[in-house]
């Protein structure tokens, strides 16, 4: 008789003439479904596997696998990993690792273009920005334009032109969920509902599972949004947007405060406040927004706030909205904003606002915060840092387009690369990073010391034990190991999955708010555990609010079981006011940036790519900000620029310029090398500046590769 041991030599031997054989790209997300039943005389693997898709040596198996149907991971620290070859999902992953979310079936990744925004609804989730015709493991989406659903398995699109192509024709730069329904807001115009075209649905949509539907209308057919949506919130039934959209029209009725940011209630659009003269409060575009409680937060371009008629001169770049007016978040101490640039991403966790941009040097009421560059926090009184570089400045050195929260833990993602931890340089903390009140950490790496993303990070989502990152960034490198199909999206594992319950405990629920509503609230509770009960329990809880608002409040609750299991939810309860404001808005004089690029083959081994920025518009244009990525197997040897100072990092070019007055252009050439064959991929240009610019369609450019 044989010794039961499993002898783990013989079994790599195995493995290695296996994956020759059958090897091909593994698809498993969630729990392990085998293949075939295996072959008379051969062990079934399925029989013998960790629900992470190690072997389980305590069954102490013998004899001979049969791995048909299966493929194999050969990890450096877990063995072995196996599982079913099917199509387009991952190996398990664990925790502090990296993973793709299906591939093109060829090794590369399942999207061709940048992604902008990401949103999760239970088990899905919805992604959107500049791809087109998503490739779900070899089969092409052609319908999957702009915006795509992944399930955990499999990439679909939302809908269809009724000729097989997408609903939407153009970028996605918003996302946001409430309840069944997905809202998208972006830069694209007449939304096709499978063939119907919805005139009415211009930058903002809704998906409700089956069929897109329009916000609204002018009242003559077209949308009541004229111009881009780039960020949205949910508050209850109402939907805040905010963009560079003016005079949002309400069915017919032009409202002239509704500029740069508007609520919708589910029938009709309303303005937030006014000038007090008719026109909006706010006189530049935003670009983030964040609710808490009642209150609305708005980071963005602006600046001087004007609540009917009362100039705010302190509410720069970012504000507040408690429903009825606006205020400040603190001021320089001199009657100006704390913040010197614009605000990019906002965040809630508990009381605490963080927000991240471009802005450096967060004045807090004249005390200047030097470590408070691009990512600050808001405690209801005060502006603090995150951190430092343990030299005065602050931790990041570059932009901030993204926060995430989970927990105690904030994700921020956007062009940073070595992130300073008070004086440790943290090498892999590139272009996406973690603050967990303390320090700053890096998300895995390369393997060889520096970050495992290459470049920007423009959208973050949480789900469970999971982080979901998009972007333009490819080839995410998990510890060394080269991600082929991590393009432009990727997951990253931070913490082991909750288990799932084996039993259904019922609870009970006793609602006593400590302070009184205006108005009377209903709630209803369903609880889902996050432990794993072995018995049937029966809970009781009490609600206490967690602030005292008029027309929004939040209620925590914990559940004490009267067994084993302990769980904890939270409760929200929605307060309807019994009036709305209604507001009004007006154009400002502009800047109008518009990039061209074009590319020129100098040699069989050089090329030369020319961005061209010019000023269009009535206005000069401040703090310019000028972005251009090349196809990743270039190398970039020099860029010139007469009027902008500029620096590679990559195959990705960066420059600034102070200003640009009316009809002059700032140049940028980029000499770079093709390493290898270089495709028909494209070179983009985009540029932003911190002056109103009412023609974002123009400010990106691409051209392909010579």
């Amino acid at each position: 008789m044989k010794h039961p041991h499993f002898p783990l030599h013989k079994f790599f031997a195995r493995v290695a003439v296996v994956a020759i054989l059958f090897g091909a790209a593994l698809g498993l997300n969630g729990s392990l479904v085998a293949p075939p039943a295996a072959a008379a005389g051969l062990l079934a693997v399925n029989s013998f596997l960790n629900p992470d898709g190690t072997l389980n040596l305590d069954t102490q198996p013998h004899g001979t696998f049969d791995l048909r149907g299966w493929n194999v991971e050969l990890d450096a620290v877990r063995g072995p990993v196996l599982g079913p070859a099917s199509s387009g999902a991952q190996f398990p992953s664990a925790v502090g690792d990296w993973s793709a979310l299906g591939s093109n079936g060829g090794g590369d990744g399942a999207f061709n273009n940048v992604i902008t925004a990401l949103a999760v609804n239970g088990s899905d989730l919805y992604v959107g920005g500049q791809f087109t015709d998503v490739n779900n493991n070899g089969t092409v989406l052609t319908a999957a334009d702009y915006i795509a659903k992944w399930d955990g398995t499999n990439w679909s699109a939302l809908g269809s032109n009724g000729g097989g192509d997408g609903s939407l024709n153009g970028t996605v730069n918003a996302l946001a969920v409430s309840g069944g329904d997905v809202y998208v807001g972006g830069y694209f115009t007449d939304v096709n509902n499978s063939g119907t075209v919805l005139t009415a649905a211009d930058r903002i949509a809704k998906w409700d599972g089956t069929n897109w539907s329009a916000l609204g209308s002018n009242g003559g057919g077209d949308g009541s949004l004229n111009s881009t949506v780039n960020a949205l919130a949910v508050r209850g039934s109402d939907l805040y947007l905010g963009g560079a959209f003016t005079d949002v029209n309400n069915n017919g009725t032009t409202l002239g405060a509704a500029d740069n940011i508007v609520k919708w209630d589910g029938t009709n659009w309303s303005a937030l406040g006014s000038s007090g003269s008719g026109n909006g409060s706010l006189n530049n575009w935003v670009y983030a927004l964040a609710v808490n409680g009642s209150d609305l937060y708005v980071g963005g371009a602006f600046t001087d706030v004007n609540n009917n008629g009362t100039v705010l001169g302190a509410a720069d770049r970012i504000a507040k909205w408690d429903g009825t007016n606006w205020s400040a978040l603190g001021s320089n101490g001199g009657g100006n904003g704390s913040l010197n640039s614009w605000v990019y991403a906002l965040a809630v966790n508990g009381s605490d606002l963080y927000v991240g941009g471009l802005f450096t040097d967060v004045n807090n009421n004249g005390t200047v915060l030097t470590a408070a560059d691009r990512i600050v926090k808001w405690d209801g009184t005060n502006w603090s840092a995150l951190g430092s570089n343990g030299g005065g400045n602050g931790s990041l050195n570059d932009v901030v387009y993204v926060l995430a929260v989970n927990g105690s833990d904030l994700y921020v993602g956007g062009y940073s690369t070595d992130v300073n931890n008070n004086g440790t340089v943290l090498t892999a903390a590139d272009k996406i990073v973690k603050w967990d009140g303390t320090n700053w950490s890096a998300l895995g790496s390369n393997g060889g010391g520096n970050g495992s993303l290459n470049n920007w990070v423009y959208a973050l989502a949480v789900r469970g034990s999971d982080l979901y990152v998009g972007g333009l960034f490819s080839d995410v490198n998990n510890n060394g190991t080269a991600l082929g199909a991590a393009d432009y999206v990727a997951k990253y594992q931070f913490a082991e999955p909750p288990p799932t319950p084996t039993h259904t405990p019922t609870s009970t629920a006793t609602f006593t708010p400590t302070s009184t509503p205006t108005s009377t609230p209903t709630s209803t509770a369903t609880f889902t555990p996050t432990s794993t009960p072995t018995s049937t329990a029966t809970f009781t809880a009490t609600f206490t609010p967690t602030n005292t608002p008029t027309n929004t409040a939040t209620f925590t609750a914990t559940f004490t079981p009267t067994s084993t299991p302990t769980s904890t939810a939270t409760f929200t309860a929605t307060f309807t006011p019994t009036s709305m404001p209604t507001a009004t808005s007006a154009v400002p004089s502009s800047a109008d940036l518009a990039a061209a690029l074009r590319v020129k083959k100098v040699s069989p081994t050089l090329h030369r790519y020319k961005a061209i920025i010019t000023n269009l518009g009535a206005d000069t244009a401040v703090s310019i900000l000028i972005r251009d990525t090349l196809p990743k197997n270039y190398s970039i040897t020099q860029v010139k620029s007469a009027t902008a100072s500029c620096s590679a990092q990559g195959w990705s070019v960066t420059c600034t310029a102070a200003q640009l007055a009316t009809q002059e252009r700032i140049v940028v050439k980029i000499f770079a090398v093709p390493n290898s064959f270089v495709t028909a991929k494209q070179s983009c240009v985009t540029v932003s500046a911190d002056s109103f610019d009412p023609h974002l369609s123009n400010n990106r450019a691409c051209v392909a590769a010579p």
